[in-house]
């Protein structure tokens, strides 16, 4: 349980900032089902002070005989940190990044209603770009080749990026005033996308401490049952210390000790595996964005705290047991 919350801390620090500084821009607003953005709608975001707008047009055409969605975009007006930016900013006419290729180059025969056919080169290796940019979008091409092969094609989604200097809440009132008339148009913020992502593991973060209380109150029971087994078996070594002069109370606390460093030993030992296998798993999930940060400190000590307490509280039954034993009893017992 301490490998998956250590795996869960450190894959949340680590995706949460690359989701939200690798996003295409701060803002994106469309229609839902794909539809065209209304005219009046692009039009008033445009005419907001410190709101750079950048259209993505997209049309239905037919690939190999496959209705396939191909949108565009001016790469140079989004973010380059942006997966996939880099590689449609090199983008030739005629060429397009798709989300379902394999590693190799292929060319494809493609044709739009009451237009003729072309061909299309698909750059090898996938990219996530076009969905990104574009719900539903299976190929990214740049404006010339979507205007040769779909003339004057929709206005489907716009993105957003801000102005040296505008306030990120400030420029989304600004969309809501602009978008007032346009109740169908669904703004989505990047950075609210984070934060869902982050709360998500946060949950799966605080189910996984519920389960490790359960795993440290049954480990206790076991505690608990191996020290009574020890105190039956240790009998006559009980009625031995008590004969020489241990008092009921140094008895008590004997046990109590040994409940403690059982205790105490294998939560260190669990907790050391458990940070190792934790960052291994969080390694593997984060190697391609870089792991950022280590161990939830505070979360690790929680769970060594409540080990010793779940201890100390499993050699309650043994210790009044060896309290209540006689010296006798204790001396003549098989």
């Amino acid at each position: 349980m301490v490998g998956a919350v250590t795996a869960l801390e450190i894959t949340s620090n680590s995706l949460v900032p690359v989701v939200s500084a690798r996003q295409p821009a701060v803002f994106s607003a469309a229609v839902g089902g794909g539809r065209a953005l209304p005219a009046g709608a692009f039009a008033a975001l445009g005419e907001q002070r410190g709101l750079a707008v950048t259209p993505v047009r997209s049309a239905t055409v037919d690939v190999d005989g496959h209705g396939t969605l191909v949108a565009s975009v001016d790469p140079t007006r989004l973010n380059s940190r942006a997966d996939g930016v880099g590689r449609a900013r090199a983008l030739a006419d005629g060429a397009a990044l798709s989300g379902l290729a394999d590693g190799r180059e292929s060319v494809h025969r493609i044709t739009a209603p009451g237009r003729a056919g072309t061909s299309l080169r698909i750059e090898p290796g996938r990219s996530s770009l076009p969905f990104t940019l574009q719900s539903g979008a299976v190929l990214l091409v740049t404006p010339a080749t979507l205007e040769r092969i779909v003339p004057g094609a929709a206005v489907t989604t716009v993105w957003v990026s801000l102005a040296e200097g505008t306030d990120r809440l400030a420029a989304r009132r600004a969309m809501d005033r602009a978008l007032a008339d346009y109740p169908q148009v669904v703004v989505t913020d990047t950075a609210a996308q984070a934060q869902d992502l982050r709360s998500l593991l946060d949950r799966m973060t605080q189910i996984t401490m519920v389960l490790l209380s359960f795993s440290v109150a049954i480990a206790g029971l076991g505690v608990a049952a191996t020290l009574m087994l020890s105190v039956g078996e240790r009998a006559r070594e009980i009625g031995m210390l008590r004969a020489i002069g241990m008092s009921r109370r140094q008895l008590r606390r004997m046990l109590t000790l040994e409940a403690l460093l059982l205790s105490l030993a294998a939560a260190l030992a669990g907790t050391a595996l458990g940070l190792g296998y934790g960052w291994a798993a969080a390694r593997s999930v984060t190697s391609t964005v870089g792991t950022v940060g280590g161990a939830p400190v505070p979360l690790v000590l929680a769970a060594l705290g409540l080990t010793v307490l779940v201890g100390l509280a499993a050699a309650v039954l043994p210790a009044r047991r060896v309290g209540r034993m006689t010296v006798v009893a204790a001396l003549h017992s098989a």
